[in-house]
């Protein structure tokens, strides 16, 4: 009896460590996923993650071209006001755990700070500013004659999708996030697809067949990470045999004369980069970006996407995405009056004079070209972050309301 029970425990010996030694990856990803969410683990997965996940190096511009130091550099506003609350703004930095913070005016730096550890020339987590960067690639894609237009159905170029809710879903309406497919909570979604992908074998393809409709397309806004994983696929689908690093690369990352190299994490399984929120970038070359719209999309004299592209990026082009204080049009996010279009938000009140990009825990780009400013930041606050309020309604707000004092501010 006691031999039968040793050869089992054997033999479940090594079945424990062959599945250990199989699926190794899986758990090591999935161990530093989990440890990613924890606030107090932000600072580290943040300005580190490249070296807990599987990346795709973007190499950077043979061609580096650093931003000239303005001779008017600014001071920032001491205080500002946000939420029925006058700030510190010393307070608020180190609260809110801001790690940089640059700012050009007329393509030139008046501010560029580090804390927390972050240097000019090391990367970041830019979290879901990924899908602002994708929406550019699409233009570009869009420019090449790749995609005929963004008003195609998506299934044109998935037609494996054309028996499921995709079937009358455009490009438009994913970039717009209203393609009516169901969201419950982002993070916790995104959670479930990254667990079914780890170990269920579930690809993006296969996660995103099984999604079922709550609305129909364009009725209602509703911030979600499916879209753009979608739009991923769509142009993996279109760029041949490059992947949509390489494209990046070739088409953006490059021509912007990039001074460092940036990473996107991408699905192993399936092999396609997570277009929602896997890149990371330093805030010098994520800036370029900023500038390279306060130029219509031209880079010495380079025209890297349509000065059309860029401009009507500014103005949301549906009722249910402009920017308004009506939350019938949002499902379970309001967001405060923001617009969106193009995977890019609206501020309220601004005229389709500024846009911004917006990431897990506040990173930031923020472009002005009423007064041709652009700001940058990364920042790792914890999402129970309590600074005067337990609503993330003040961490979110206080967030634009810094960048627009900061972007109207200078003369």
């Amino acid at each position: 009896m006691k031999k039968t029970l040793k050869r089992i425990g054997l033999v479940l010996l090594i079945l424990l460590i062959g599945f250990v030694l199989i699926k190794w990856k899986t758990i090591k990803l999935s161990y530093h996923y989990l440890q990613s969410l924890k606030p107090e683990n932000r600072l580290e997965y943040f300005q580190d993650g490249q070296k807990y996940f599987q990346t795709r190096l973007i190499t950077k511009s043979l061609e580096p071209e650093k931003f000239v130091m303005s001779d008017s550099k600014i001071r920032l506003p001491e205080t500002f006001n946000s939420v029925d609350s006058l700030i510190s703004t010393e307070e608020y930095l180190k609260n809110m755990r801001y790690e940089s913070l640059m700012v050009l005016k007329n393509g030139k730096i008046v501010y560029e700070n580090y804390w927390n550890g972050l240097k000019n020339d090391e990367t970041h987590m830019v979290a879901s500013i990924t899908k602002s960067i994708i929406s550019i690639t699409i233009g570009i894609a869009i420019n090449e004659g790749l995609i005929e237009s963004k008003d195609d159905l998506i299934v044109k170029y998935l037609p494996q999708f054309k028996n499921t809710w995709y079937k009358d879903v455009t490009i438009d309406e994913c970039l717009d996030m209203v393609s009516g497919v169901k969201w419950e909570n982002d993070l916790p979604m995104v959670s479930e697809f990254m667990w079914k992908w780890g170990w269920d074998l579930t690809t993006a393809e296969e996660f995103l067949l099984q999604r079922e409709p709550w609305h129909k397309p364009g009725e209602k806004m509703v911030y979600n990470s499916m879209d753009p994983l979608i739009i991923g696929l769509v142009l993996k689908s279109v760029i041949g045999e490059r992947t949509i690093s390489e494209y990046i690369q070739e088409k953006l990352w490059k021509p912007l004369g990039t001074e460092n190299n940036a990473y996107f994490s991408y699905l192993i399984e399936d092999d396609i980069e997570t277009t929602f929120g896997g890149i990371y970038a330093t805030t010098r070359d994520l800036t370029k970006i900023g500038q390279l719209y306060l130029q219509e999309g031209n880079w010495n004299g380079k025209q890297i996407v349509s000065k059309d592209w860029v401009n009507q990026t500014f103005t949301a082009h549906r009722a249910t995405t402009k920017p308004v204080v009506n939350y019938s049009l949002r499902l379970f996010y309001d967001y405060y009056g923001w617009g969106y279009n193009n995977f890019w938000w609206i501020p309220d009140d601004t005229n389709g004079d500024e846009i911004f990009a917006w990431g897990l825990g506040g990173q930031t780009i923020y472009i002005n070209r009423k007064n041709n400013v652009a700001v940058v930041s990364f920042r790792a606050n914890p999402l129970n972050l309590d600074y005067g309020t337990s609503s993330l309604n003040f961490v979110n707000r206080s967030m634009v309301d810094f960048m627009q004092v900061i972007g109207n501010s200078i003369e």
